[in-house]
């Protein structure tokens, strides 16, 4: 198979998300398929692995060293039909993500979505620290998710508690899998 995996923070990054898609990768290429990284242009980095595309981003003003990827790119537009992709699986639900959604639309492909993290609880990064905006935002959040789940062919889930939250809080119902976040045995 030919598999896109679209990602908002990629190498030299190091976070879970990072591990995550970097797993998913190296096990799926190990089965013999062709796993294209579409990420964040990081300066100053030098990919080691084949197959990593990036999109421009910009330096966010805040105290983590992630950019911020601008999902616009002429090269990529005309780089992913051109890879006869099967499948293709995003990381994130914003910016690449969003992008992920529409090619995946745009190419008649399915889209697989794996829900790392709890969004609602990343809000207060947003500047408004108003308890009042903050309930408006956390479900904003919410109803933004449950629009993109819906876009989703199938929602890959790191944890049996991550399963429960997404059926409580966003109804799913759609075809999941859960499946852990693999780790690195050699260290």
């Amino acid at each position: 198979m030919h598999i896109a995996q679209f990602t908002n923070t990629y190498l030299p990054v190091i976070n879970g998300v990072v591990r995550s898609v970097s797993a998913f990768r190296k096990a799926l290429s190990a089965l013999g398929h062709n796993v294209f990284i579409f990420a964040q242009q990081q300066n100053d980095y030098e990919d080691q692995e084949p197959f990593i595309f990036r999109y421009p981003s910009l330096p966010l003003p805040l105290s983590v060293d992630i950019p911020a990827v601008i999902p616009l790119s002429p090269f990529m537009d005309r780089l992913l039909p051109k890879l006869k992709l099967d499948v293709i699986h995003t990381h994130h639900p914003v910016l690449l993500g969003q992008t992920a959604a529409n090619k995946a639309e745009e190419l008649d492909l399915p889209l697989v979505f794996t829900f790392h993290t709890q969004y609602r609880e990343y809000t207060h990064y947003v500047p408004f620290p108003q308890d009042a905006v903050q309930d408006f935002i956390k479900d904003a959040v919410q109803i933004w998710l449950r629009d993109y789940l819906r876009r989703c062919h199938h929602i890959v889930i790191p944890s049996e508690s991550m399963r429960d939250i997404l059926i409580t809080a966003y109804g799913l119902q759609g075809p999941y899998t859960i499946i852990p976040t693999g780790i690195e045995l050699e260290p």
